[in-house]
């Protein structure tokens, strides 16, 4: 990964790592270890550190200030512990709304946007609520639901 990022940096090409379920850097363990061997600057994902077996807050504390991207998204709790308990897969649980509507889910978002970490953060910040397969007679619907995805982290703000 470090002759990657170098070799994008000596290019001008900005570089963050993006921890994610169902990866090789998914779990805290595997982003702590992944900060200890790079230098390189970590899309924090709120979603996928609470699939991984983390918490947003826990994981974003142990990002600090390298956190140069961000991405916001809620998970269904019960949802999760049906994929743990090995009910569900990741891509069924995924299929059936693990990342759910903002606030109907676990990750505390005021919690997570009032960390010291996060205090001037300048970077980008995506709202995402992962979909498979929306289709173009869902769009008011996801329209709606993107609209107080925006609400819940205006107020956290």
């Amino acid at each position: 990964m470090n002759v990657a990022v170098e070799r994008c940096r000596a290019r001008g090409v900005p570089v963050v790592f993006h921890h994610h379920a169902a990866t090789y850097v998914e779990t805290p363990d595997e982003i702590e270890r992944l900060l200890a061997g790079t230098d390189v600057g970590i899309c924090f994902d709120t979603g996928h550190a609470v699939v991984g077996g983390g918490t947003a807050v826990e994981v974003a504390r142990m990002c600090g200030g390298r956190i140069e991207h961000l991405h916001l998204k809620d998970v269904d709790g019960e949802m999760l512990e049906r994929v743990r308990r090995g009910e569900l897969n990741l891509e069924q649980a995924w299929n059936g709304g693990l990342f759910c509507p903002f606030g109907e889910g676990v990750v505390d978002f005021p919690a997570v946007l009032a960390l010291p970490e996060l205090a001037g953060f300048t970077g980008w910040m995506v709202l995402e609520q992962d979909r498979v397969a929306v289709g173009a007679d869902d769009l008011e619907r996801v329209r709606a639901v993107e609209e107080r995805n925006l609400a819940v982290v205006r107020e956290a703000l």
